[in-house]
């Protein structure tokens, strides 16, 4: 019974709504955009369908090309500016020998000859055994060969102390000086630190 007083009551009330003059002016134009929008949708795919059926293919454009007899010509043309004569710079890579002697403390790559040394790792191969990998580049033929060192070894002419993990000490005794002070030799010990990592400043 409860039900039908409230749809009874609904019902006047929607009676009452739509006695509004300005519910029907709505109601109506809400009608009428609901059914203009499903005809533009409708008619929007119908002529998308055909556009496609339509479409046109785009071939890519190739780029101009010059006739051999033009690109002759224009080859003529630059000639006068091209040099004859080859700029012969000096093209030493590595660092003379003099430099090589003055190599001295913590650096990342080492000169030796026409190498260049680079250590790549300090691994461990037995207990209580290490044993440093070095990248040996020939400067001048560009080959790298990675080489394994022991400790107290000598790699080209110097002696090889692994320091840590990250870093050994190349040691070679430089020649004799004379000092004339004290009427004594003395030795110049060249002590390089290769690293794999330098330090920042």
């Amino acid at each position: 019974m409860a039900s039908l007083t409230t749809s009874a009551a609904a019902a006047t009330e929607l009676k009452a709504m739509f006695s509004n003059k300005l519910t029907r002016i709505t109601v109506i134009l809400v009608i009428l955009w609901c059914f203009f929008d499903a005809l533009n949708r409708f008619t929007d795919k119908t002529i998308n369908s055909n556009d496609s059926d339509n479409a046109v293919t785009i071939a890519a454009l190739s780029a101009p090309q010059l006739s051999e007899h033009a690109f002759s010509e224009l080859n003529k043309s630059y000639q006068q500016y091209i040099s004859k004569t080859v700029d012969k710079k000096n093209t030493q890579v590595g660092l003379t020998a003099a430099e090589q002697a003055k190599q001295q403390g913590e650096l990342k790559s080492f000169f030796i000859g026409d190498n260049k040394l680079q250590l790549k790792a300090v691994i461990q191969n037995q207990p209580q055994n290490l044993i440093a990998l070095i990248q040996v580049e020939n400067i001048t033929s560009g080959i790298k060969t990675i080489e394994k060192f022991s400790p107290n070894t000598l790699v080209y002419g110097y002696k090889l102390t692994i320091e840590k993990n990250t870093q050994v000490k190349l040691s070679k005794q430089k020649s004799k000086n004379h000092n004339a002070e004290s009427g004594q030799e003395q030795s110049n010990p060249q002590e390089i630190i290769l690293t794999m990592y330098t330090s920042k400043a």
